[in-house]
């Protein structure tokens, strides 16, 4: 019991009907579901007292559930068991009691459903047996909660292992993100193939393409996937792995070099999976390549650079330059062939560097850090005037014939681009986000604070107002761009800037900084290049990406659950989008395969089936209904009935993202067989009338709407003549089928709206609705006429008379009894002159009758 936590829950209305159902059958004023505790026991549900419980020391049901039959005790004064019971002797004065354990597995019972009368009295068997069955709908009930209850923790359990899988999953995403290496699995049996998001990158597809076999292999050249395929069929016959380097090409069209390895899964001696790795390694296969052309790159960009490169040795004679170099520095190659890095060094002006210290400028230019760009003014004449260079310094190892070789000064005059940063540079600085501007030559000229710190751009090298080329090959040096050959990317780069077309495109630092890049060519030349930070918006996109494709893994393994269930279970996002379903679902709305899927909006699920006739409401009503009222934390409770003539039990339970589960259950069964209690409740047993109960309660709603205005109510009273008679002669038999032919006649002389009961023996009634005067007339004398027809009552004939008793209820009546008493006062009239009549009461004949 305490395992189930059933004790002291809220009053349901499904323990409420039953309750109230056996309380109509046994016609008792008390009708409980005890359930049994250690010292006491509580009602789960009740009518016609007010206890929440009682104490077990006193309590019928502890008798009741010693034993798997029912406990009928006709009189309480008179069983020794209870005779002394406070219960007997004092409120509610119990007399009779009937119950019937409950167990929900055959060998624990929990309680009983019972029924209680202050008079002695004894049960039918008819009525123990319904007893028994809706005893058995109380323990369906409660195994219902007990599942609901399992669903709970199973659910919060699952809730925790889910989470400490994503936080496995993304560590490890992170882990082979890092080390770019892609993961992949082939399933023998399903033939599903499975990418990891880091396999996915490297073929450049989309974070939700789903591959199959046939599509992973088509991205290999015909000779590298006969490899391929060829390890795969060694690997699944003898088990063997493989490890290839292959060429393939990706999504995007580029021709890329991989390394593959693989092996096979055996479970239970039988090849289940292959796994393996993937990762790119185009760029060592480049780096052979890169190093042949090196030698002639060398030569070839010497001559062609436009800034002046010096190559200086160890005693600092210059020992090699190019003809930049010459045109920067004014000096006759002759001359630049023999100098000396002193003789250079006097060309600057000593106070163009901004550091402080003594010293010539340029020579400490060359003394300090790699890779350090350092901004200085270089003497000129009166023709000529101050100039401005950038000077880089780069220091090698290789040896030259004429001496060792120490470092390379790159030297490129950036005197015009100077003066238009100077210009531009306030208007730069207020801009937001990071800008630069290049002229017509394509030599930087201006920047702002933002741009050097977004790009972490060092000072020194932004002085030296580098070409796009130089600041390509600078931002290559130190990898900006991932891996590639750098003269590749470099030229790839500088043509797209200079294509003259305005362009956008995004790329990730080293850092892991995401920039948003957009270029705006300038009229007569030049180049402005913005930068936004967008890496928070672009994590927020991967995270949201990431989340999917677990939620998606997630969602296969709660499907494989779900197919499982026996009931249909569909989930819904916050957007009353369809997110997850089993098979049950799909068959118990008879479903195609094809109305079913992610992202399918309810608002078509419900089209569908009112389309095939399994809906008959107002579609957009009925959606926004249901969300308002599980956006309020409801669980809504639904019951389709079917085109079929099947009945589902949709229970709708919100979620906290705003979506909701539901779970779907096959409920005609049920249904019909709470039809038939209720309809045995309040229909004649023999004839299948109604009976006084539904009588009386019809009754009362005529009264009640001829109060409110309603015309055209008529009550009937009817008394068959002479059918004691029959009785006496043809025995009961004989009057049975008699009242059954009566009532059939009866139904067959009024119309499907009327109502015919039969209050008990040969009393009957009929309620007519909106019935005028002169309608009323042929009615009474076709019922007169058709009840005194002979009736074939076995081997005999027999007939009766009748009399009826007619009054109409006026607009506003209100009296119940008087309505009665004005068909009964006629029907009397009619018995007083001779029976097998009608009379309609009339108010003047009221004190006469």
């Amino acid at each position: 019991m305490r395992a189930i936590a059933i004790l002291n829950t809220e009053r349901t209305p499904e323990f409420d009907a039953i309750v109230e159902a056996v309380a109509e059958i046994f016609d008792c004023p008390i009708a409980l579901v005890s359930l049994v505790d250690d010292d006491y026991q509580w009602f789960k549900a009740r009518c016609g007292i007010e206890l929440d419980g009682t104490p077990m020391d006193v309590a019928f049901c502890n008798w009741t559930i010693r034993s798997a039959r029912p406990l009928i005790v006709p009189d309480a004064t008179k069983d020794p068991r209870f005779c002394d019971n406070p219960l007997v002797t004092g409120e509610p004065h119990v007399r009779f009691y009937a119950g019937c354990p409950v167990s929900i597995d055959g060998v624990h019972r929990l309680g009983a459903l019972c029924v209680v009368d202050t008079v002695p009295r004894q049960p039918s068997e008819a009525q123990v047996r319904q007893l028994c069955r809706l005893a058995t709908a109380v323990e369906g009930l409660i195994r219902s909660h007990a599942h609901a209850l399992e669903v709970t923790r199973a659910r919060s359990e699952a809730d925790l292992l889910n989470r400490k899988h994503r936080e496995r999953l993304a560590l490890l995403e992170d882990v082979v993100g890092v080390a770019g290496v892609g993961g992949w699995q082939l399933d023998m049996k399903t033939r599903q193939v499975t990418w990891t998001r880091q396999t996915r990158q490297i073929h450049e597809v989309a974070e939700d393409y789903q591959p199959t076999l046939e599509t992973a292999l088509a991205f290999y050249p015909p000779e590298a996937r006969r490899k391929v395929e060829e390890a795969i069929g060694r690997c699944q016959t003898d088990g063997s792995g493989w490890d290839l380097e292959v060429p393939f090409r990706t999504a995007t069209g580029r021709s890329r070099w991989v390394h593959a390895v693989g092996r096979v899964i055996v479970e239970n001696g039988e090849v289940r999976r292959l796994v393996g790795a993937i990762r790119d390694v185009t760029p060592q296969k480049a780096a052979d390549l890169h190093i042949r052309r090196s030698e002639t790159l060398y030569k070839s960009t010497l001559e062609a650079l436009t800034e002046g490169i010096l190559v200086l040795g160890r005693d600092g004679q210059i020992c090699s330059f190019n003809p930049a170099a010459c045109r920067i520095l004014g000096l006759p190659a002759e001359q630049l062939a023999t100098a000396h890095i002193g003789e250079i060094a006097r060309l600057f002006h000593p106070a163009s560097s901004a550091e402080d210290g003594k010293g010539n400028p340029f020579l400490r230019v060359l003394d300090a850090e790699e890779g350090k760009t350092t901004t200085l003014s270089l003497c000129g004449d009166a023709e000529t005037g101050q100039r401005w260079l950038t000077i880089n310094v780069v220091r090698i190892a290789e040896r030259y014939e004429d001496g060792e070789a120490t470092m390379v000064v790159s030297l490129t005059d950036i005197t015009e681009v100077k003066r238009q940063a100077d210009m531009l540079a306030g208007v730069f600085e207020n801009f937001p986000g990071g800008v630069v501007f290049f002229d017509r030559d394509m030599c930087l000229q201006a920047y702002n604070e933002a741009f050097k710190k977004l790009l972490d751009m060092p000072e020194e090298f932004l002085a030296q107002k580098p070409d796009l080329e130089a600041y390509f090959r600078f931002n290559v040096n130190r990898s900006e761009y991932g891996e590639g050959e750098a003269d590749t990317i470099i030229r790839e780069r500088v043509e797209r800037l200079c294509s003259g077309e305005a362009h956008s495109y995004e790329r990730v630092r080293p850092d892991g900084t995401v920039l948003e890049i957009k270029g705006t060519p300038v009229p007569g030349g030049g180049l402005v290049l913005t930068f936004a930070d967008i890496t928070e918006r672009k994590q927020t996109e991967r995270r949201y990406i990431e989340n999917e494709r677990i939620a998606r893994e997630k969602s296969t393994e709660l499907e494989i659950t779900l197919a499982n269930m026996n009931q249909g279970v569909s989930v819904f996002d916050g957007e009353a989008r369809l997110v997850l379903w089993n098979r049950q679902y799909i068959d118990l709305f008879e479903m195609t395969p094809e109305e079913a899927w992610t992202g399918a909006p309810l608002t078509e699920l419900v089209e569908a089936r009112k389309a095939r006739g399994d809906f008959d409401g107002d579609v957009t009503d009925y959606v926004a209904d249901l969300r308002a009222r599980l956006q309020a934390g409801e669980v809504v409770r639904v019951r389709f009935h079917l085109g079929c003539g099947r009945t589902v039990l949709t229970v709708h339970a919100p979620l906290p993202d705003g979506g909701w589960i539901g779970t779907h259950e096959d409920v005609t069964e049920q249904d019909k067989a709470s039809e038939r209690i209720l309809h045995a409740a309040h229909h004649d047993t023999l004839t299948g009338l109604a009976n006084r109960s539904l009588f009386n309660r019809r009754l009362e709603e005529a009264v009640a709407d001829a109060a409110g205005g309603t015309a055209g109510y008529v009550l009937m009273l009817l008394d068959l003549d002479r059918f004691k008679a029959v009785n006496d002669t043809y025995g009961h038999g004989a009057g049975d089928a008699l009242l059954e032919e009566v009532a059939r006649r009866l139904r067959k002389s009024v119309r499907d709206t009327d109502l015919v009961a039969r209050f008990g023996g040969d009393e009957f009634a009929v309620i007519l609705e909106k019935v005028e005067d002169r309608e009323l007339a042929g009615i009474a004398a076709r019922i007169i006429e058709t009840l005194g027809q002979a009736v074939d009552v076995g081997e005999n004939l027999a007939s009766v008379g009748v009399s009826l008793g007619i009054a109409r209820m006026p607009i506003g009546a209100s009296d119940i009894r008087a309505v009665m008493r004005n068909a009964d006062a006629a029907l009397y009239q009619v018995k007083q002159e001779g029976g097998n009549g009608y009379r309609l009461f009339r108010p003047q004949e009221t004190k006469a009758l």
